[in-house]
């Protein structure tokens, strides 16, 4: 057997154990795998239906967390990472294909691409001409603004094709990819990867006939071993569902932050993470309760930064002008267009009362500073306070900059509540 930890590896992954499911519905899906596999290398995986190949992709490319074990990718520890960072690394180097195309139903097949480097921050000119290349060289430029119920299922799984090779990752991941394709079709992935992607890149999904599959090396890309299963605890299958459930929300906020609320369903959360919609449910009952958890995850996060930014500071004044901050820098990431979003969604009514609480939390490290100012009406003053926070935000979503509209909001405030540079004895 390879020794995993002498070798230098595009794609690792050791003693991987993947269980899914509770109690007596528990399945083994991945038992102790070691594999590697080295830069430029092209690893096929063949085996049986039901055999764990795509939960063995999904683990590699850090879609779903291990029960037991680490994967590596260019020496990253994805199994090490929080979800935020590992969902970045994953958008920054790994390209994935899916069985089903899993393309967004609003977003032409240009705008599928695009959606890649919009999720990691903007678009650019060059962004434009490499998706229109590779639409092109995919077959598809000239249906490049046909949405995917106008394209034939061969033509939507190129376009997923291209979509997974869009942000030029160093590892490329697919699961059957060419499975939806006729034979002539099926051979374009593969010799035209080297063009628009990075060197070194890997492939996984169905075997292609034996001599094909590394036509760059013969030694064997990896080899899987299967040693006798660690004894896998409750906890640690609570902890994949957990892991799940969290890489699930952080689908959902990308989602929402890049396309609104509307864009946040069952299915796109589920084909941005390589679930079906079905197994999405498994875990919110409906997008209302996605969204209802989202918020509610939100708001203690943006408390809990603004009373952390008021404990530090060490006078009135700055205590004032960190609350400020702490709120404004939250808007400045657009963060903040996640606590609105209850207001846009019909709610059972103890999830709205349990939602209107987190909100009524927010002010109350300003309060707290207020009162020890000596205001005899603290609650009315945050009142106010809140009320110019949310006209610079709004001035923040207009598109106004952050250099101009923080430092102005900052000056009112002091002046407002510290008119004399002293204690504030009554509301602004």
């Amino acid at each position: 057997m390879t020794t995993l930890t002498s070798i230098q590896t595009g794609l690792l992954l050791d003693g991987v154990t993947l269980v899914l499911g509770d109690g007596d519905s528990q399945v083994v899906a991945l038992d102790d795998i070691d594999l590697a596999v080295r830069p430029g290398e092209l690893l096929a995986v063949a085996g049986p239906s039901g055999s764990g190949k795509s939960s063995l992709l999904a683990v590699a490319g850090g879609l779903i967390h291990p029960t037991a074990g680490r994967v590596q990718i260019g020496g990253t520890d994805l199994t090490d990472l929080p979800d935020g960072r590992r969902t970045a690394f994953r958008h920054a180097h790994i390209g994935y294909v899916f069985q089903s195309a899993n393309l967004l139903p609003a977003l032409t097949a240009l705008e599928q691409l695009l959606l890649m480097p919009k999720l990691g921050g903007r678009i650019t000119p060059a962004h434009h001409d490499h998706a229109s290349q590779l639409l092109t060289t995919a077959g598809m430029g000239n249906r490049a603004d046909r949405r995917p119920h106008q394209l034939s299922g061969g033509e939507r799984q190129r376009v997923a094709i291209a979509r997974a090779l869009m942000m030029q990752p160093d590892v490329l991941l697919a699961d059957e990819p060419t499975s939806a394709l006729d034979r002539r079709r099926g051979g374009h992935p593969r010799p035209r990867r080297a063009g628009p992607g990075r060197p070194g890149g890997h492939h996984a999904g169905r075997a292609p006939p034996a001599g094909r599959v590394n036509p760059s090396s013969g030694t064997r890309a990896g080899e899987v071993s299967r040693p006798a299963m660690p004894k896998i605890t409750a906890p640690s299958v609570a902890e994949h569902r957990a892991r799940q459930h969290a890489a699930l929300l952080e689908a959902a906020r990308e989602l929402l932050l890049v396309h609104g609320p509307n864009a946040v369903t069952p299915a796109a959360v589920g084909a941005c993470t390589g679930l079906a919609r079905t197994s999405v449910y498994k875990y919110f009952a409906s997008t209302a309760d996605i969204l209802a958890q989202l918020v509610e995850d939100a708001l203690p996060r943006l408390t809990r930064q603004a009373r952390e930014a008021v404990q530090a500071a060490p006078t009135p004044q700055a205590k004032l002008d960190a609350y400020a901050r702490a709120i404004l820098d939250y808007a400045a990431t657009g963060e903040h267009r996640i606590a609105l979003v209850a207001d846009q969604i019909d709610l059972p009514p103890e999830l709205r009362e349990r939602i209107e609480h987190r909100h009524a939390e927010l002010p109350v490290p300003l309060i707290d500073v207020l009162s020890q100012l000596g205001d005899p009406d603290p609650e009315i003053t945050a009142m106010l306070v809140q009320g110019v926070l949310n006209s610079a935000t709004h001035l923040l979503d207009l598109g106004h900059p952050a250099t101009e509209v923080v430092p102005a909001t900052l000056g009112f405030l002091r002046s407002a509540v510290f008119p004399h540079n002293g204690p504030h004895n009554g509301p602004p």
